[in-house]
């Protein structure tokens, strides 16, 4: 038995053709015995709406960088609340002189409300308590994403936290502040291995962004044609798709 993780955008998904092909081709994966699953960044609503869309098979769904993870029936096997030494993290990231225009807060289940306040990082967790939303409880927050006004440049902050902090993602327009327990990507793989008791050299991933390195690494990892480059020395390899790479494996 082998398991194939895949990031999902810009590789399993790169194109409504190209994500009917690799359906296909994961469904016969499946079928002879093996194991797939989706490891993204997505907050499990946004992800369950694209695999409802396609009607994408699967045995395992990583979200949040794998900070909660699914069966396929979506029964939640793994959860990582944001901690305190996340909080003091946010905190530090917010008292500089930066503003946000929106903070977006994450459960196991998705998104589950917004503060639209010009908010000063220094005060993102006791804005949690301020806001009158009763679905929120500041202590069942697995995500924080953090959008900043455009009008401050974020290139230096960008730069130094890809570069030293596992938790944190950090895209053009938003800062999203993972559990500092996990946060990785390969970690959430330890989960599902643990589970199936699939070997390290059956599990096999591919990837094209910088969250997806470690699972690359650790693994028989590939990148996409098109991926970030520091992915591409840390890959057994270049595919060009999902149903490529089942190609390759099924030839092992």
């Amino acid at each position: 038995m082998k398991l194939l993780v895949s990031d999902y955008d810009d590789t399993l998904y790169t194109s409504d053709h190209s994500i009917k092909l690799n359906i296909e081709a994961i469904r016969r994966f499946r079928k002879n015995g093996n194991l797939f699953a989706i490891s993204t960044a997505r907050d499990f609503k946004s992800i369950k709406e694209e695999i409802e869309k396609y009607d994408i098979p699967y045995d395992f769904l990583s979200c949040y960088n794998s900070n909660a993870i699914y069966d396929m029936e979506d029964n939640v096997i793994y959860k990582k609340y944001l901690d305190s030494s996340n909080q003091s993290f946010l905190k530090l990231l917010l008292e500089d002189n930066k503003t946000f225009k929106r903070v977006d807060f994450f459960d196991e289940k998705g998104y589950i409300g917004s503060s639209n306040y010009n908010i000063r990082l220094g005060n993102i967790i006791k804005s949690i308590r301020r806001m009158n939303m009763e679905k929120i409880d500041s202590n069942k927050i697995i995500t924080v994403r953090a959008m900043p006004n455009k009008l401050f440049n974020f290139s230096e902050e960008k730069s130094y936290l890809e570069e030293n902090m596992k938790n944190v993602l950090v895209n053009t327009d938003s800062i999203s502040v993972y559990a500092s327990s996990f946060g990785s990507k390969a970690d959430g793989i330890e989960i599902i291995k643990d589970i199936t008791k699939v070997n390290s050299d059956d599990i096999y991933t591919i990837g094209n962004d910088l969250n997806d390195m470690e699972m690359i690494n650790n693994y028989n990892g590939y990148s996409m044609l098109i991926s970030h480059p520091k992915l591409y020395s840390k890959s057994n390899g270049v595919c060009t798709s999902v149903r490529r790479l089942i190609k390759k494996i099924d030839k092992k």
